[in-house]
């Protein structure tokens, strides 16, 4: 029996939707785990640098095993890595271009954002987490 369209929709958009609701989980996990360090008296700066190392680690592992299907090696390890650097220097480069044509900066920010989607998310779908 073929499948009915909303099924292969539904099908064909699971792993985009899944990859972006990981990166959900992971910003809430990352946030609460910021603010919890700063109520025990981490200072901002080190208490940031825990919720993102919370949050890639979540991200890693989750979307590794749930998202991607894949192994938790070293080597996806490090490539994931490599990927989310060149996704910040996308979304960074992004946020600079459109600082540079206004003042908007939360305009900026949110520009930047599905840029950091879009290339992490192919970059790991086809290179680190590719099996």
């Amino acid at each position: 029996m073929p499948r009915r369209p909303s099924k292969q929709i539904l099908c064909a958009f699971r792993q985009p939707l899944t990859y972006a609701a990981v990166g959900a989980v992971n910003t809430a996990i990352g946030v609460a785990v910021i603010y919890g360090l700063m109520g025990l008296g981490v200072a901002p700066i080190p208490a940031n640098v825990g919720g993102y190392v919370v949050g890639l680690v979540m991200s890693f592992v989750l979307n590794s095993r749930i998202t991607f299907q894949v192994g938790t090696s070293r080597r996806n390890l490090v490539r994931f890595l490599v990927v989310a650097a060149i996704a910040y220097v996308g979304n960074l480069l992004v946020v600079i271009g459109v600082l540079k044509l206004t003042d908007a900066a939360h305009v900026a920010q949110a520009m930047g954002i599905p840029v950091y989607l879009a290339v992490g998310y192919l970059a790991n779908k086809y290179w680190a987490l590719h099996q």
